[in-house]
């Protein structure tokens, strides 16, 4: 949603970002299992029409190519059971991961749900002409690093459910270059805003 509003004004809202789906963390992962099991070579893995789509802007909700941009906005999944909202930072060669329930999971599980992003994206970034069309930017295929700041990161309410939520509006909030101006009791009203956005889009 908030991706259509960054087309929408382009006078107003920052431009050199872009969103990936869920399916995107999911291909990584898979394709990363891949290259662990030895089926698959870090440099051979996005033989996959999602992963091409995403970074060539091809894919319905991701309308701007990975050529164009400075960051791309992740959802990833940690245990299988919990959101996180992932800045990938280009130039940087940086992910910063947005985690609204950090007392869930240890930062050991923490680093090994970024390890199919630290380790392919680099990859993914050379094979589509990433690094050749941004000529500021190193051709570099070594693993990026992450970070998860605790500071200043708002939390969800334990038991509530909403990382999933709170992943979408750090993501929105990041894009739109909004401060974290939220919290655990937000959760309900940003479920039925979502909820209404949704059924709207679907109108439309």
């Amino acid at each position: 949603m908030v991706a259509h509003r960054q087309l929408a004004l382009p006078s107003i809202i920052p431009q050199r970002w872009t969103i990936a789906s869920t399916h995107l963390y999911s291909s990584l992962a898979y394709a990363f299992q891949g290259v662990q099991d030895g089926v698959l070579e870090e440099g051979t893995f996005y033989d996959s029409v999602d992963i091409e789509q995403h970074v060539m802007g091809d894919r319905e909700g991701v309308r701007r190519a990975w050529t164009t941009v400075d960051i791309i906005y992740i959802p990833a999944r940690v245990c299988k059971d919990h959101w996180v909202a992932c800045a990938v930072n280009i130039s940087d060669r940086k992910i910063t991961v947005y985690d609204s329930l950090p007392s869930a999971h240890s930062e050991v599980e923490i680093k090994e749900a970024m390890q199919p992003l630290c380790i392919l994206l680099p990859h993914l970034l050379h094979h589509g002409r990433v690094y050749m069309e941004q000529t500021d930017l190193e051709d570099n295929t070594s693993p990026f690093n992450y970070i998860r700041p605790l500071e200043g990161i708002p939390h969800q309410a334990p038991e509530s459910g909403d990382c999933g939520i709170f992943t979408l509006k750090f993501i929105e909030y990041l894009g739109l270059g909004r401060p974290f101006d939220f919290g655990p009791e937000h959760g309900p009203l940003f479920r039925r805003k979502i909820a209404v956005d949704l059924f709207v889009n679907e109108l439309l």
